[in-house]
């Protein structure tokens, strides 16, 4: 049986990489990048989950964000 800390690992990886093709996705769509609502209606997930993820994305470089709505964007896009 896994460990609980590589199970939570790739939990984390899964939403990871949700929100960021839910970023990507939309940014694609509408020419913009999508409010944490839109994330949550695109990815199902909940509003402290789409948070702490984005957070983590942010620190680790794999997203950017600027002050105010519509600012996450994808580091390497």
């Amino acid at each position: 049986m896994p460990d609980n800390n590589w199970v939570q690992q790739k939990r984390f990886q899964k939403d990871a990489d949700r929100i960021v093709e839910a970023i990507r996705s939309h940014t694609a769509d509408h020419g913009y990048a999508p409010t944490y609502v839109e994330i949550r209606a695109i990815t199902g997930l909940a509003d402290s989950t789409i948070r702490r993820h984005v957070g983590r994305l942010v620190e680790t470089g794999i997203l950017t964000k600027g002050r105010g709505h519509r600012t996450l964007r994808i580091a390497d896009d």
